[in-house]
C-alpha cells in the first residue's frame, strides 16, 4: 500500500465540505456564543480554563517588550513563565503587543477552540488526499477526525491540548508526495508546537524524528543536510521556548504521576461514558489522562479492516518508508501504557531503575502521547479500506453510516460538556462582595494567601479579584514553579504570621491556622477580621482609618490603634 503516489483529489471542493464540518462539528459541541470576545464567564466557571484566562489577563499588562513571556502580578515572587499558566504563547504573544486596542475583558479562547476544529478537518482532509477516495468518501471520513473522543475530550478543559492538528499535520508531512520545503516545513511546525503546549510539542518532535530516520535511511538522504536541519529546528525551538518563558524555572520541571497518569491497555474500546452502544470499563485512577477511545463508527471500521489484511495478508506490502514511522509510535504506545501495565482494573508494576523515572516524569502524564498513535491508526484503516475497496459504491455506504455512527454514539460524551460553554457575560458574580474589598484594591498592591500553596483553596475568587483590581496575587495556580523559589516563598509568608513582619502593600488571606497565629503577632492599626467568609489581614489598615466601620465595635478582631 503506498500512499504516497495517489494524488490530492477533491481539490477546492474536499476542503470547503471539510471546512462544514468543522464549523457544524464546533456549533454542536462548543456553540457560537464563546466566539464573543468579552464573554469571559464561561472560562471562569472551571479552574483549568480559569487559570488560562487569568494568566492572560495578569500577562497583557506587562510591558509588550517583555521577554521572555512573564507577569510579576501572576504569581508574585514564584512569577514563571507564561509557558506555565497554561496560556498559549502562539496566541497571546502577538495580542499582547496590541493589547491596547483590545477591550477589557477580552478573551480568544472561543476563537482558538474554532480554529482547532477548523485546522482539524483541514490537515484530515490534506492526509485523506492521498488515498482514493471521492469528496463525499474523504469528508465522511473527516468527520471520523474531528469527532474524535480524545479530541473533544479536552475541549472546554485543556483548551490548548486540543491543537491536535498539529499531529496531523505531522502524518502529512511524513507521508505527503510533495518533499519540497520539507524541513522549512517541519521547523515551523515544531515552532508552533512548542508555542502551544509541551506534550504536543513531544509528540510532534517524535513524528519528526521518524521523518529524519525515513529520510536518511530509506530516502537516503545526506547526514550533513539533515543534522544542519536538526540543529536549525533545535535552535529555534529553544529559542522560541525561551520567549515563552519556559526556562524561568529550574527545579520543578520534573514531577511524579508516571504511571499513574497512563493509557489503559483496553482504553480504545473503553467508551468511559462516551458511548450509546458500549459499556464503561472499570479502570484504574489516573487513566483518565490515556483516554482514548475510537469511537464507535472507527471501531466498526477498524475491525473490517483488520479482517480484510489479515484476510489479503496486506501487511506484506507494508512500504520500507513507513517503518520508522512504526517504530516511532510504537514506542510512544509504550510510553502511553507507562511501567504500570493496566488491563480494566487489574494492573502490572514493571519495576524500573530511578534515573529512568525521572526522565519519564517529565512528561508525567504519559497516557496523552498515545494521540499520534491514535491518528496514524485511523488513518491506517481507512487506507487500507479505501485502497481494498477503490471504486466501489459499497465504500460509500460504508463510510456514511461510520460517520454517523461515530457522531451519535460519541454524543453521550461531548453533549453533556455543552454545559461548560454555557455561562455567558463579562465576569461571574464573586464571593467577595463586602464595600472592604474594593476599599482595599484600592489601598493595596498585591493579594498574599498564608499558607502558599500550589492550587489555593478558592483561588479563582482571589485571583479574579487581583486582576480586576490591577494587584498582584501568588494565589494564581500555575502548572509548574521553581521548587527552591516556592519553598523560600512559603517560609517567607509563615515567618510574616509569626513574627507579624508583613508587607505593607500587600492584603493577606489566612487560612485558620494561620489566623490563630496571626492574633499573637498583630501590629498596631493591623486588621484581622472574617469578611464574606475569608479571614483578612490588612496591615496598617486600621491605622489610617481608625474610625472605619471594621475598626470600631466588639466584633472586630484588630490590633489597638496606639
Amino acid at each position: 500500500m503506498n500512499t504516497t503516489a495517489v494524488p490530492d483529489s477533491g481539490g477546492t471542493r474536499a476542503t470547503l465540505a471539510a471546512l462544514a464540518v468543522a464549523l457544524v462539528a464546533f456549533a454542536l459541541t462548543a456553540g457560537v456564543r464563546i466566539l464573543e470576545p468579552t464573554n469571559v464567564a464561561w472560562l471562569l466557571a472551571s479552574d483549568d480554563q480559569a487559570e488560562a484566562y487569568l494568566g492572560w489577563q495578569f500577562y497583557r499588562e506587562m510591558a509588550p517588550d517583555r521577554i521572555p513571556a512573564t507577569s510579576d502580578h501572576y504569581g508574585l515572587e514564584l512569577g514563571t513563565g507564561l509557558f506555565y499558566s497554561d496560556v498559549i504563547p502562539l496566541v497571546a504573544i502577538p495580542l499582547k503587543q496590541v493589547g491596547d486596542w483590545l477591550p477589557h475583558p477580552f478573551q480568544y479562547t472561543g476563537w482558538w477552540i474554532l480554529a482547532c476544529f477548523v485546522l482539524q478537518a483541514y490537515f484530515a482532509s490534506k492526509l485523506l488526499g492521498m488515498l482514493p477516495l471521492t469528496t463525499l468518501q474523504r469528508t465522511c471520513a473527516v468527520v471520523l477526525f474531528v469527532f474524535a473522543p480524545p479530541l473533544l475530550f479536552r475541549i472546554g478543559w485543556h483548551n490548548d491540548l486540543a491543537a491536535h492538528w498539529l499531529l496531523l499535520a505531522g502524518l502529512y508531512l511524513y507521508f505527503g508526495s510533495v518533499r519540497r520545503y520539507a524541513a522549512l516545513k517541519w521547523i515551523a511546525l515544531l515552532v508552533a508546537a512548542a508555542l502551544i503546549h509541551s506534550y504536543l510539542f513531544a509528540m510532534c518532535g517524535a513524528l519528526w524524528c521518524a521523518d529524519l530516520m525515513r529520510r536518511r535511511f530509506v530516502a537516503h538522504r545526506p547526514v550533513a543536510l539533515l543534522a544542519a536541519e536538526g540543529a536549525a529546528a533545535m535552535g529555534l525551538c529553544i529559542g522560541a521556548l525561551w520567549c515563552a518563558g519556559f526556562f524561568t524555572i529550574g527545579k520543578g520541571h520534573i514531577e511524579t504521576g508516571f504511571g499513574y497518569y497512563k493509557m489503559n491497555v483496553l482504553s480504545p474500546v473503553d467508551s468511559n461514558g462516551w458511548s450509546f452502544l458500549l459499556p464503561n470499563i472499570p479502570e484504574g485512577g489516573g487513566d483518565y489522562e490515556g483516554f482514548n477511545y475510537l469511537g464507535f463508527g472507527l471501531l466498526a471500521l477498524t475491525a473490517l479492516a483488520l479482517y480484510g489484511m489479515f484476510r489479503d495478508r496486506a501487511w506484506r506490502s507494508l512500504p520500507r518508508s513507513a517503518w520508522p514511522l512504526v517504530i516511532v509510535l510504537s514506542l510512544l504506545s509504550a510510553y502511553a501504557i507507562s511501567n504500570v501495565v493496566t488491563v480494566g482494573p487489574h494492573d502490572v508494576e514493571i519495576p524500573l531503575p530511578g534515573f529512568v523515572m525521572t526522565v519519564a516524569n517529565l512528561l508525567r502524564s504519559s497516557g496523552r502521547m498515545f494521540w499520534p498513535v491514535f491518528y496514524a491508526a485511523a488513518f491506517a484503516v481507512l487506507a487500507l479500506l479505501a485502497v481494498r475497496h477503490a471504486g466501489r459504491p459499497a465504500l460509500t455506504y460504508l463510510l456514511i453510516v461510520a460517520a454517523v455512527l461515530q457522531v451519535v454514539d460519541t454524543s453521550p460524551g461531548w453533549w453533556p460538556r455543552r454545559e461548560k460553554f454555557a455561562p455567558f457575560g463579562p465576569g461571574v458574580e464573586s464571593p467577595l462582595r463586602a464595600s472592604f474589598w474594593d476599599e482595599a484594591g484600592r489601598r493595596y498592591q498585591k493579594l498574599r494567601v498564608v499558607p502558599l500553596e500550589r492550587w489555593t483553596p478558592d483561588w479563582r475568587a482571589l485571583t479574579y479579584y487581583a486582576a480586576e483590581h490591577g494587584m498582584g496575587t501568588d494565589a494564581a495556580r500555575l502548572s509548574r514553579v521553581d521548587l527552591d523559589t516556592f519553598n523560600r516563598a512559603v517560609a517567607r509568608a509563615d515567618q510574616a504570621v509569626r513574627t507579624g513582619d508583613y508587607a505593607a502593600d500587600s492584603l493577606y488571606v489566612l487560612d485558620p491556622a494561620s489566623a490563630v497565629l496571626a492574633r499573637t503577632s498583630l501590629r498596631p492599626g493591623d486588621l484581622l477580621r472574617e469578611i464574606d467568609g475569608f479571614t483578612v489581614l490588612a496591615p496598617g489598615f486600621c491605622a489610617n482609618t481608625p474610625d472605619h466601620l471594621l475598626c470600631t465595635g466588639p466584633v472586630a478582631s484588630r490590633a489597638a490603634a496606639n
